[in-house]
């Protein structure tokens, strides 16, 4: 992504140890639910004693919520804001957060209150037990949302499978957690990406895990980053075409390369 599409604002601070967590959130018009989760999570981080940052992307919203994140900044010490001047998309801004992010772990959550940051801690405990780990997919065992949102995404799921083979329950659910050195290479510059991060991430050689986790009803303000079923299906599914495009196009480039000796002696 290039830099010039989002503009950094964030007090001048001094070099600081490397973070274990950096927390990203696309948030957009989420006025009502930004600060109430901004203190949620500075109690939950506290509390653990962990070295971490959250990086707030404000995708061009037209409500206060880029003016409360600007006050935010003086409050909580370990936030970043990236604001971008025209609306992106949730996948180009986790690309711009993970781009910005300096934590060895990244953790992903929508800006809605939903998502419970207490479950990124036995999620950071189980990728520091096995380092093989790449990603830990959040599974909305309850969750919380409307009728036609829940089957869609049930949809979504047997479509991935049969295409894709891919056997991640819910990939929609914004609550991961992944290694920044993966994480970096993953194809989030393309708009609705982010819906197959688990299975890019297996595309890559990497290793995911589903877990169980809590989801909450939304309380203040309404989805920005859902359209209509229709509209959505339509473009998940020509999304999922690129994907799999991708999938029959991928070649190894490391699995058997021999480096030859140079010529120098």
């Amino acid at each position: 992504m290039n830099a010039a599409v989002f503009v950094q604002s964030q007090p001048t601070r001094p070099c600081m140890e490397i973070p274990e967590l950096s927390i990203i959130i696309p948030a957009r018009d989420e006025e009502g639910n930004i600060q109430p989760l901004l203190a949620e999570l500075e109690s939950v981080m506290s509390a653990a004693g962990l070295r971490w940052e959250v990086i707030v992307i404000d995708d061009a919203s037209s409500d206060q919520t880029g003016d409360q994140l600007r006050d935010a900044r003086l409050q909580h010490p370990t936030l970043k804001v990236l604001s971008f001047g025209s609306h992106r998309g949730k996948s180009a801004a986790l690309a711009a957060g993970i781009l910005a992010s300096r934590g060895l772990l990244i953790g992903t959550m929508d800006a809605d209150l939903q998502n419970c940051p207490v479950d990124f801690l036995p999620m950071i405990a189980m990728m520091n037990q096995d380092p093989g780990l790449t990603l830990i997919q959040g599974h909305r065992i309850r969750r919380r949302d409307s009728w036609t949102k829940r089957q869609a995404s049930r949809l979504g799921f047997f479509t991935r499978r049969i295409i894709l083979g891919d056997h991640v329950r819910d990939t929609g659910c914004a609550l991961r957690l992944l290694r920044r050195r993966q994480a970096i290479d993953l194809p989030l510059h393309y708009e609705g990406m982010h819906r197959f991060l688990p299975f890019l991430v297996v595309l890559n050689g990497g290793k995911v895990q589903e877990v169980p986790v809590d989801h909450r009803p939304r309380n203040s303000g309404h989805s920005k980053y859902h359209v209509g079923p229709l509209t959505r299906g339509l473009g998940g599914f020509l999304d999922l075409l690129v994907v799999r495009w991708m999938m029959w196009r991928r070649r190894a480039v490391t699995d058997d390369v021999v480096a030859e000796p140079s010529g120098e002696s």
